[in-house]
């Protein structure tokens, strides 16, 4: 089976967003025997290496424009000529997603759209940066109708997570083309084997405890409630260090600016490393005492950082929103707290570093959580069962 991925901005050497799932399953198919091409607009180049067959399409200055959906569609038609894709499946649903469904139209090829959010819902949170209100009005409708579209045109939906699920369903016009086939983690890369000294060193962090928030720098993320649970956590426990890992969102600098600030003001800025984009994470994992995820709001789906986290046996500390509460079993394998509650999120981090016990059994926990539910074979072979039913015609758009 040739399957072909269209997404943007693709890298494996990026970590968070599709990116780690891509690869992951696309290394799992290509052992199994499958064909696998990834179909993306550039990355940068620094990042874009893959095990994979990569076709990146012609630089754009605007990857998230009419000129990309053309420029996807046109790549994925030349690989088609070359070897004749079966499966399609677009993981941007606008972009990739309106390029699919051309693809579609042209020459018949089953179109699955993976839905790592709960879409245009998911998106207004990063509208509200833009303050020209005749592009935010022009964004929002487009992203509005682009999605629906796709969404209806294309013959399957994946989607990462339960809530996502349970939301795509409630719409009669596609609920029986969506199917749940969750998130994924290398359980063999992230795990309690992992040596993290080497982090530890470099970043001088000794033998006291580290608590660690990984994800993009922007409000939606919360790093700013980790900074305020920071200071609660310092003043009950002492020596204590915090690392700061994630790219800054270019819309959201100013963002980044205001966590220096903050992080000064509390006076906490000699215990908190801002270390920027790591490629080391599974080291950082592994060097860590817990490490919290804090996202205001409720994206959707089972975040990269959890099972990331779950897969090494670090304690994890998540705000209860999207599907944490569909995979997270409170003081079982991770802890659960109220959202935007920094006060709350610090006494959840101070139990876990004082009771090594619950540490422990939590980590244990959680990785076996991971395994029996998340695992690469588990994942993939959950996509292989919608992509046979698709070319056995037992499901069509």
């Amino acid at each position: 089976m040739h399957i072909c991925f269209t997404t943007l901005n693709y890298s494996s050497r990026v970590s968070g967003g599709r990116n780690p799932s891509l690869e992951y399953i696309s290394e799992e198919l290509k052992r199994r025997g499958h064909l696998v091409t990834i179909v993306s607009t550039p990355s940068r180049i620094d990042f874009a290496q893959s095990k994979h067959e990569v076709v990146y399409t012609p630089t754009l200055k605007t990857p998230k424009s009419i000129s990309g959906i053309y420029q996807i569609y046109r790549t994925t038609v030349k690989v088609h000529k070359g070897k004749k894709i079966d499966v399609i499946h677009a993981c941007n649903r606008e972009i990739a997603g309106l390029a699919g469904v051309l693809f579609r139209r042209k020459y018949g090829v089953p179109l699955v759209v993976w839905m790592y959010d709960l879409g245009f819902e998911s998106q207004r949170f990063s509208l509200n940066v833009i303050h020209n209100p005749f592009i935010k009005f022009y964004l929002s409708t487009f992203y509005k109708i682009a999605q629906d579209f796709v969404l209806r045109s294309c013959d399957a939906i994946t989607s990462i997570g339960p809530d996502i699920t349970g939301v795509l369903k409630k719409n009669k016009m596609y609920h029986a083309k969506v199917f749940d086939i969750g998130n994924t983690v290398d359980i063999e890369k992230f795990s309690p084997n992992v040596d993290g000294s080497k982090v530890r060193r470099e970043l001088l962090i000794g033998n006291i405890p580290l608590v660690t928030f990984i994800g993009t720098l922007n409000p939606m993320k919360g790093a700013d409630i980790f900074i305020k649970a920071a200071s609660y956590i310092s003043e009950a426990m002492g020596d204590v260090k915090f690392l700061i890992v994630g790219s800054v969102d270019k819309s959201f600098q100013s963002y980044e600016r205001y966590l220096h600030k903050l992080a000064k003001e509390l006076g906490l800025y000699h215990k908190i490393i801002f270390a920027g984009i790591r490629r080391d994470i599974p080291e950082i994992m592994a060097a860590s005492d817990c490490v919290v995820s804090l996202n205001r709001h409720a994206a959707g789906g089972i975040g990269n950082t959890w099972l990331e986290a779950m897969a090494s046996g670090t304690p994890l500390v998540t705000s209860n929103v999207a599907s944490a509460r569909y995979i997270i079993k409170d003081h079982e394998n991770g802890i659960l707290v109220s959202n935007e509650n920094p006060y709350e999120t610090a006494n959840a981090v101070i139990e876990i570093l004082k009771n090594k016990t619950l540490a422990r059994k939590i980590g244990e926990n959680a990785r076996l959580t991971v395994m029996n539910n998340f695992s690469v074979d588990i994942v993939t072979t959950k996509l292989l069962n919608v992509y046979k039913s698709l070319l056995e015609g037992r499901l069509r758009g």
